[in-house]
């Protein structure tokens, strides 16, 4: 019996320690993020020139999200104004402009109103309400602006985590702000 009684909290304490180290793995995750986070706000509130700062915000959401394509594209002009130069992929305009304006004409949003997670920085929600995203096949659209009547839309490539894709509407708001 005290052999067993031994086995059973070495094997108690063994899942603990397990635990302890998912969660720690997690914070770690977070902490360097937010890291990310802010050396991406500092870079972009310190560029003055509008080329510079779309081509910077392009590939610091490449970098966060992992995508294998991102550029801002202007609707009204149907041109490519900033694009990754790290991207690995290059996708003509034609492949993702018409499925845009096909998405914002018939108002086929959808708001990106995930759970309330807490932020590593101050326990709130990360949350931006009202910025919409659209999605088409492989195709995220994020309005530079943050609402839908926006010229300048950034088109992000890939498959994504829905926490990572809220980290980059911060830096969306970041941009905005320096714009």
């Amino acid at each position: 019996p005290f052999f067993f009684i031994v086995a059973v909290f070495h094997g108690y304490f063994a899942q603990l320690v397990r635990t302890e180290r998912k969660e720690k793995a997690v914070v770690r995750k977070k902490l360097n993020i937010a890291r990310q986070l802010r050396r991406y706000s500092d870079s972009l509130a310190a560029t003055l020139n509008r080329t510079q700062l779309l081509t910077l915000l392009t590939e610091q959401i490449g970098d966060l999200l992992g995508a294998e394509f991102t550029t801002i594209v202007s609707r009204g002009r149907r041109t490519t104004i900033a694009e990754n130069p790290y991207s690995r992929l290059r996708i003509p305009i034609e492949s993702y402009i018409e499925p845009l304006e096909k998405l914002i004409v018939e108002r086929d949003l959808i708001p990106l109103e995930l759970e309330v997670k807490p932020s590593v920085l101050d326990s709130t929600a990360i949350s931006i309400p009202g910025t919409p995203w659209l999605q088409f096949g492989k195709f995220t659209f994020l309005p530079l602006t943050g609402a839908i009547e926006s010229d300048l839309y950034l088109v992000i490539s890939g498959t994504f985590d829905a926490e990572l894709l809220e980290y980059s509407r911060v830096l969306l708001q970041s941009a905005a702000m320096a714009l």
